[in-house]
Protein backbone atom coordinates (compact mmCIF):
# COMPACT_ATOMS: atom_id res chain seq x y z
CA UNK A 1 0.00 0.00 0.00
CA UNK A 2 1.27 3.46 -0.91
CA UNK A 3 2.00 5.81 1.96
CA UNK A 4 0.04 9.04 2.06
CA UNK A 5 1.61 12.38 1.28
CA UNK A 6 -1.32 14.17 2.92
CA UNK A 7 -0.97 17.49 4.68
CA UNK A 8 -0.60 17.66 8.44
CA UNK A 9 -3.85 17.85 10.40
CA UNK A 10 -4.51 19.89 13.55
CA UNK A 11 -4.61 16.59 15.49
CA UNK A 12 -1.01 15.89 14.42
CA UNK A 13 0.08 18.94 16.41
CA UNK A 14 -1.90 17.66 19.41
CA UNK A 15 -0.29 14.23 19.11
CA UNK A 16 3.17 15.72 18.65
CA UNK A 17 2.82 17.89 21.74
CA UNK A 18 1.66 14.88 23.76
CA UNK A 19 4.64 12.82 22.59
CA UNK A 20 6.98 15.72 23.40
CA UNK A 21 5.75 15.88 26.97
CA UNK A 22 5.36 12.13 27.57
CA UNK A 23 8.72 11.19 26.02
CA UNK A 24 10.84 13.89 27.65
CA UNK A 25 13.21 11.40 29.32
CA UNK A 26 12.66 8.14 27.41
CA UNK A 27 10.38 6.74 24.73
CA UNK A 28 6.77 6.90 25.92
CA UNK A 29 4.30 4.05 25.81
CA UNK A 30 1.14 4.45 23.78
CA UNK A 31 -0.84 4.66 27.02
CA UNK A 32 1.35 7.49 28.29
CA UNK A 33 0.88 9.42 25.06
CA UNK A 34 -2.91 8.90 25.13
CA UNK A 35 -3.08 10.04 28.76
CA UNK A 36 -0.94 13.11 28.02
CA UNK A 37 -3.06 13.98 24.96
CA UNK A 38 -6.17 13.76 27.15
CA UNK A 39 -4.55 16.21 29.58
CA UNK A 40 -3.94 18.68 26.75
CA UNK A 41 -7.34 18.61 25.01
CA UNK A 42 -9.51 16.96 27.68
CA UNK A 43 -10.46 14.42 25.04
CA UNK A 44 -9.25 10.94 24.16
CA UNK A 45 -7.24 10.86 20.96
CA UNK A 46 -8.71 8.36 18.53
CA UNK A 47 -7.00 5.47 16.80
CA UNK A 48 -7.41 7.23 13.44
CA UNK A 49 -5.78 10.37 14.86
CA UNK A 50 -2.91 8.27 16.21
CA UNK A 51 -2.36 6.29 13.01
CA UNK A 52 -2.59 9.34 10.77
CA UNK A 53 -0.39 11.50 12.97
CA UNK A 54 2.27 8.85 13.58
CA UNK A 55 2.58 8.24 9.84
CA UNK A 56 2.91 11.90 8.90
CA UNK A 57 5.10 12.94 11.85
CA UNK A 58 7.45 9.97 11.46
CA UNK A 59 7.81 10.44 7.72
CA UNK A 60 8.62 14.15 8.27
CA UNK A 61 11.35 13.18 10.77
CA UNK A 62 9.75 14.61 13.94
CA UNK A 63 9.10 11.34 15.81
CA UNK A 64 9.95 7.66 15.86
CA UNK A 65 7.70 4.77 16.76
CA UNK A 66 9.45 1.53 17.70
CA UNK A 67 8.87 -1.39 20.06
CA UNK A 68 10.33 0.88 22.77
CA UNK A 69 7.55 3.43 22.27
CA UNK A 70 7.10 6.88 20.80
CA UNK A 71 9.96 9.38 20.90
CA UNK A 72 10.81 12.80 19.55
CA UNK A 73 13.79 13.05 17.19
CA UNK A 74 16.39 15.82 17.27
CA UNK A 75 14.37 17.71 14.65
CA UNK A 76 11.23 17.13 16.70
CA UNK A 77 12.89 18.29 19.91
CA UNK A 78 13.75 21.58 18.16
CA UNK A 79 10.11 22.05 17.13
CA UNK A 80 8.90 21.11 20.62
CA UNK A 81 11.23 23.60 22.31
CA UNK A 82 10.47 26.35 19.81
CA UNK A 83 6.75 25.95 20.51
CA UNK A 84 7.42 27.07 24.08
CA UNK A 85 8.35 30.52 22.78
CA UNK A 86 4.67 31.09 22.02
CA UNK A 87 3.81 30.57 25.70
CA UNK A 88 3.55 27.84 28.28
CA UNK A 89 -0.16 27.05 27.93
CA UNK A 90 -0.64 23.72 26.18
CA UNK A 91 -3.23 25.04 23.73
CA UNK A 92 -0.94 27.97 22.84
CA UNK A 93 1.92 25.57 22.16
CA UNK A 94 -0.34 23.32 20.11
CA UNK A 95 -1.43 26.30 18.00
CA UNK A 96 2.23 27.21 17.42
CA UNK A 97 3.01 23.64 16.32
CA UNK A 98 -0.03 23.68 14.00
CA UNK A 99 1.34 26.88 12.47
CA UNK A 100 4.85 25.45 12.10
CA UNK A 101 3.48 22.30 10.41
CA UNK A 102 1.09 24.31 8.21
CA UNK A 103 -1.57 21.94 9.52
CA UNK A 104 -5.14 21.90 8.30
CA UNK A 105 -7.00 23.59 11.18
CA UNK A 106 -9.83 22.12 13.20
CA UNK A 107 -13.33 23.01 12.06
CA UNK A 108 -16.82 22.19 13.34
CA UNK A 109 -17.13 19.77 10.40
CA UNK A 110 -14.09 17.77 11.56
CA UNK A 111 -14.49 14.09 12.27
CA UNK A 112 -11.61 11.94 13.48
CA UNK A 113 -11.60 9.55 10.50
CA UNK A 114 -10.29 12.48 8.43
CA UNK A 115 -7.06 12.23 10.41
CA UNK A 116 -6.21 8.83 8.96
CA UNK A 117 -6.32 10.24 5.44
CA UNK A 118 -4.69 7.28 3.70
CA UNK A 119 -2.04 6.51 6.33
CA UNK A 120 -1.24 2.92 7.25
CA UNK A 121 -2.55 1.42 10.48
CA UNK A 122 0.42 1.14 12.81
CA UNK A 123 -1.73 0.90 15.94
CA UNK A 124 -4.05 -2.11 15.83
CA UNK A 125 -7.50 -1.94 17.40
CA UNK A 126 -6.40 -4.42 20.08
CA UNK A 127 -3.27 -2.38 20.92
CA UNK A 128 -5.32 0.83 21.09
CA UNK A 129 -7.97 -0.74 23.33
CA UNK A 130 -5.30 -2.18 25.64
CA UNK A 131 -3.62 1.23 25.92
CA UNK A 132 -6.98 2.89 26.67
CA UNK A 133 -7.73 0.29 29.35
CA UNK A 134 -4.30 0.70 31.01
CA UNK A 135 -4.10 4.50 30.99
CA UNK A 136 -4.21 6.14 34.38
CA UNK A 137 -3.32 2.92 36.19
Amino acid sequence: MKKSTAAFQWSDAWLFLAIGFAASQRPASLGEVITTADGIQHAVITRDELNGGIGRLERAGYITYTQDGLAVTTLGRTLFLESARAGTAHRTRQAEIERALSAVPWSPDWFSAQALNGELDVISLDTYNEAIARRGT
